[in-house]
């Protein structure tokens, strides 16, 4: 699988956004995205071009310049390792991988953004690991002493669910990715939604078609 495919489907999918088209603007939430032609799939979508807005219900925008997430946004920032705790689930121990210690000693960044939420607790560390632990594993193993985190807010139940979630798919995907290898850290905070099984071929679509194809909803 092309890994910037992947981040491209972690960071749009389910997520209400702003599209720039090739002369229109549209706002809505992202179902699909054509890798190849840079096309996407809109649903409760609202052309927001000029000075009046018009409801479309799902629409195909073939050429996109620009996407802009509007929610939910992503907060990441830079945090210093001593501030960040393993996850009380997270009960095997874990090595960092030859491929995370090269990159944080090479790039100073593990690969990822690990999945940390706040805690309000002053006999436990500011962060709670929710996934990325090889990964910060790597980065206090090669000397830094800081890292940029995707930082989430989350309850205890929530905090189990979606280190579960993260850890299921990667005992899913171990086969293609070794099992030293995070889940990718994007996809911890993804609530909304769950992605699907196997993805449906976007390929089909036609040269000839126009720019926009707007559903019997329009």
């Amino acid at each position: 699988m092309n890994p910037f495919n992947n981040t491209l489907d972690w960071s749009f999918r389910g997520k209400y956004v702003r599209v720039h088209g090739t002369n229109r603007v549209y706002e809505g939430w992202v179902d699909r995205i054509h890798h190849k032609r840079s096309s996407v799939v809109l649903h409760d979508a609202t052309d927001i071009t000029g000075d009046r807005e018009r409801d479309l219900g799902s629409v195909y925008v073939r050429v996109v310049e620009t996407i802009e997430v509007l929610s939910p946004s992503k907060t990441i920032e830079l945090v210093a390792l001593d501030d960040v705790e393993p996850s009380p689930l997270h009960d095997q121990a874990f090595e960092a991988s030859d491929e995370d210690m090269r990159a944080a000693s090479r790039d100073q960044f593990a690969g990822g953004y690990p999945v940390v939420r706040p805690i309000d607790d002053p006999d436990r560390a500011p962060y709670e690991l929710l996934n990325g632990h090889k990964r910060i594993e790597a980065c206090r193993r090669v000397g830094l002493d800081a890292h940029p985190v995707e930082i989430v807010e989350a309850t205890d139940e929530e905090a189990r669910e979606l280190f579960e979630l993260a850890h299921r798919e990667q005992a899913a995907c171990e086969g293609d990715s070794g099992p030293d290898d995070d889940p990718d850290d994007n996809k911890a905070d993804d609530k909304a939604s769950t992605d699907d099984a196997a993805d449906r071929s976007d390929g089909d679509d036609s040269e000839g078609e126009p720019e926009l194809e707007y559903a019997a909803n329009e």
